[in-house]
């Protein structure tokens, strides 16, 4: 990914105040939309049965793109919470959402311990894998900044927490950042899952 798409997903982000959104009708998107002249990221990786994966794969229904990982002490675990109480507001409409969560320490999070892990969501979800190289290029692909780090005589890895939003028909749509609201997801999740709705 080049460093000006790098700029824009940085301005995008930076789009999170809600005085950007004054003003459009209650049917608008609350989030960051992603340009839609700037192709959507690829991802391809692999599941915990080892099973390759794309987004492509999840086309019909939202998909919620993570990086993120098991041990993580504070963003990860507060993000899936986050999503769990926006999935409980709506209702029956989380049923057409994915989470596909990206492990960002694919050489300690064991297929089991992701599979449990991504529960916390209360989403249908499926956990991803690969190899260091792997999850490198799709977390390049994503601009999701990471690197392993010593924190409190701890090592542990410091990354960013944006929520990649994929619509049914396999776009990426919106960029939740990480001081999103659950009502601001909720809300915008809402829209995209009506339109899966038959």
């Amino acid at each position: 990914m080049s460093m000006s798409l790098r700029a824009v997903v940085i301005f995008i982000l930076a789009l999170a105040s809600p005085l950007v959104y004054a003003g459009r009708d209650a049917s608008a998107f609350r989030l960051p939309q992603w340009p839609a002249q700037i192709a959507t990221p690829a991802l391809h990786l692999t599941d915990t049965k080892g099973r390759a994966r794309a987004l492509e794969d999840f086309k019909g229904h939202i998909a919620i793109v993570y990086f993120g990982f098991v041990s993580c002490p504070d963003v990860c675990p507060a993000t899936l919470r986050k999503l769990a109480l926006a999935a409980r507001q709506l209702g029956q409409a989380a049923d057409r959402i994915d989470l596909l969560f990206v492990t960002l320490d694919p050489e300690h999070d064991t297929a089991a311990q992701l599979d449990a892990y991504v529960k916390m969501a209360g989403l249908r979800a499926t956990a991803l894998t690969g190899t260091p190289g792997s999850i490198n290029r799709a977390a390049k692909e994503f601009s999701v900044q990471h690197a392993r780090i010593v924190s409190n005589g701890a090592a542990t890895i410091d990354h960013s927490g944006a929520l990649y939003i994929i619509d049914a028909t396999g776009h990426l749509r919106l960029v939740a950042p990480l001081n999103a609201s659950v009502e601001d997801l909720a809300h915008d999740l809402r829209i995209l899952a009506a339109s899966t709705a038959s």
